[in-house]
């Protein structure tokens, strides 16, 4: 992905298959391995001449390694680094590996590839179960080993992909994070030049640190130059089986520095300390401890994104349960409302969506909860209107994404899909569903690195020194770390800062089973879901300026209403048992949104030292400054995520993980500064209101 906005389509490699049953790449003409020993050349090449198992040894308790790699293919690298890291290192230590591919393998091709390594299965059974059935262009990201191994595939052309996390690095805290380690894959330099450019190896240079290693396969002068002239250090070895040379080396001085600080730097994540055996700031230590507010699907995420990287979390709500409030409907849809124009909610629902249907199956295996906790029974988005079905259309036309994510289908192939008679065209999502918030938010929250704290209202948040105090009413908890993820109720607790947060009533309502169910969720103007416990849901209500938790009988109205255009035979049954049916199984629960429909993720900012510092916005909104912003230090949030938590919730846990433990965070800049809670102060700023 670049400022252009390209497509997020990705082809597939194309492989062809030699006697050996070995993958040849169609693109380059190029072998995905050595036709000696895959398996050992990578151990010779990759691990053993960027000395991982003497480093690994060396490292402390809860430091984490960061490799990064050109060229996934077929995973095998991934693979032999995360068997040996399983070896040597100990369960409070984790591992991050990213890895660039343009054309990555399909499913089948990787499984078919993978059988050459037998001694690998274990791992190659968890990586084929996450594996997804199609990629878009982007970062996505995948967890092994309880949490300690993260792997990052950044699926595109590595000169477009690896500068957004150089941007991350080049503008953000330097000694939060750097790779550590570099494997310099991919196809030869003869026969894919376009990847080995010196954009390549200055990209490298800035994600790196003194004492970054590097190695590659190759000896070509043009991979020679290209390094030292970004300051690597090159060292020509023996290569392995029939090459003569490869080069190792490691960086030599420091990657530049931006000369100026934007507005969304991240903070120095709160509860570093520097290693006693190093003056390095970046070989550090970490308070790995937090505390959360709330256990709806915004604080039970953020909680387990931050179990999985060992912290050790406490999660607060006043409810009796997990997902009682916003999160508390029987079924949520996986709804993702793209755009052609590839915003940044566009790209971030499309990142979320994937995220979240990556996850469900971990989390709630489907052999036990299909049907029961979630259901990837599909969904369609109905072209109710002029103005949905000109999105559709240009969606469509676009040619940005891939088929299988979504495809238009007649009324006719609608109808089939529901069991139903449909009476608009649409489009046809087939890996999405529905989601009981509950049961998800409950398996997030079993981590065993979690505890839960329920009926705990949360009255007030003091400064202490170097922790914040978390007041209920009959006790405190203490932490360097709080997480602010209470819905609508986020304000209350930050007296002195202006979040512009807005609630919106909505009501689900419940129908008896009257014979007649969709097979998939319909979505139009509302939703109606498959039967679930006997039951049909059909909501929701939207309405601004209205604190009534009671249900009401003209919402129930509104909803049957609904029927008419989602389902007519439905609706005609239904309507006939209006006046009957009991307000008592209805729901009403509050969202929490933004003016600018995206969710607020992040650091919280000191507001008054804030607006003092970025005063000079007012008269010049390109004003640049070379000092980090000021945040209330250990304070976060994530929340305003409307109607759409199911999908950003679970991600946006992931990037405040991210922020907290300094490490990549899994999207661009673009999408960092539109989900950042400074924006609005920025915004405010420029425009001379505040």
């Amino acid at each position: 992905m670049n400022t252009e906005h390209p497509s997020q389509k990705t082809l597939p490699a194309n492989i062809l298959w030699d006697e050996d049953g070995q993958p040849i790449s169609a693109e380059f003409d190029d072998v995905y391995f050595s036709r000696q020993s895959g398996l050992a050349e990578t151990r010779y090449v990759f691990l053993q001449h960027n000395q991982l198992q003497t480093r690994w040894q060396q490292l402390d308790t809860h430091q984490q390694f960061i490799i990064a790699e050109t060229g996934f293919g077929t995973g095998l690298n991934f693979l032999c680094a995360w068997q040996q890291w399983l070896e040597a290192c100990k369960p409070t230590q984790s591992l991050s590996f990213i890895s660039v591919e343009k054309y990555p393998l399909t499913k089948n091709d990787l499984e078919k590839a993978l059988k050459l390594w037998p001694e690998l299965d274990p791992l190659c059974e968890q990586l084929l179960a996450q594996y997804p059935s199609f990629f878009t262009e982007g970062m996505h990201r995948f967890y092994f080993a309880h949490g300690n191994v993260q792997l990052t595939l950044l699926i595109g052309d590595a000169l477009e992909q690896l500068p957004h996390l150089a941007q991350q690095r080049r503008q953000a805290a330097l000694n939060n994070w750097a790779i550590d380690a570099w494997f310099l894959d991919g196809f030869a330099p003869a026969k894919n030049p376009k990847m080995w450019q010196p954009e390549l190896f200055s990209t490298m240079a800035c994600l790196s640190k003194p004492g970054t290693t590097f190695s590659t396969f190759t000896a070509a002068g043009i991979v020679k130059r290209g390094l030292q002239a970004a300051g690597f250090s090159i060292e020509k070895v023996q290569g392995f089986g029939h090459k003569r040379d490869m080069l190792i080396g490691h960086l030599t001085s420091n990657p530049s520095i931006a000369k100026t600080i934007p507005w969304w730097h991240p903070p120095q994540p709160n509860g570093y300390a520097l290693n006693k055996k190093s003056n390095d700031s970046t070989n550090t230590t970490l308070n790995k401890e937090a505390i959360i507010i709330g256990a709806g699907l915004a604080g039970a995420s953020a909680a387990f994104s931050l179990a999985q990287r060992g912290w050790h979390v406490k999660v607060l709500d006043q409810h009796s349960g997990p997902a009682q409030a916003a999160s508390g409907n029987r079924q949520g849809m996986l709804y993702a409302k793209l755009s052609p124009h590839q915003t940044p909610l566009s790209q971030l629902i499309l990142a979320g969506y994937q995220y979240t249907t990556r996850l469900l199956p971990q989390l709630l295996p489907p052999e036990t909860h299909q049907g029961k906790s979630w259901d990837n029974c599909g969904l369609i988005q109905l072209a109710f209107n002029e103005q949905e079905a000109k999105r559709q259309a240009a969606l469509i036309s676009s040619q940005l994404f891939p088929e299988q994510l979504f495809e238009y289908q007649t009324t006719e192939q609608l109808t089939e899909r529901a069991g139903s008679n449909i009476q608009y065209p649409g489009l046809w999502w087939p890996s999405s569903g529905w989601v009981w918030p509950q049961a998800l938010c409950q398996a997030m929250l079993a981590h065993p690195n979690i505890t839960t704290h329920y009926q705990q209202q949360v009255t007030s948040l003091e400064r202490h020194e170097q922790h914040w105090q978390v007041n209920t009413s009959d006790r405190y908890w203490q932490s360097a770390h709080v997480i602010i993820a209470a819905g609508h109720t986020c304000q209350s607790l930050l007296p002195d800062v202006e979040l512009p947060m807005k609630a919106i009533r909505g009501q689900v309502s419940q129908l008896p089973y009257q014979g007649l169910s969709p097979k998939t969720v319909v979505c139009g103007d509302g939703y109606i879901s498959p039967m679930v416990d006997n039951v049909l849901h059909v909501g929701a209500t939207f309405t601004h300026d209205n604190d009534a938790n009671t249900c009401s009988s003209q919402d129930r109205r509104e909803n049957i209403q609904r029927l008419s255009q989602l389902m007519p035979e439905l609706y005609e049954l239904a309507k006939n048992t209006l006046e009957s049916d009991s307000l008592n199984n209805d729901k009403v629960g509050f969202r929490c949104s933004s003016p600018d429909y995206l969710p607020i993720v992040g650091p919280i900012p000191d507001q008054i030292p804030f607006i003092e510092h970025y005063a000079p916005l007012r008269q010049n909104g390109n004003t640049t400054f070379t000092t980090p912003p000021p945040y209330l230090p250990g304070l976060w949030i994530t929340a305003a995520h409307g109607s759409r938590g199911l999908i950003t919730a679970p991600l946006a846990g992931e990037i405040l993980a991210s922020y907290l433990a300094g490490e990549p965070i899994p999207l661009t800049t673009e999408v960092l500064q539109a989900t950042h809670p400074c924006r609005f102060l920025i915004r405010g700023l420029k425009r001379r209101q505040v």
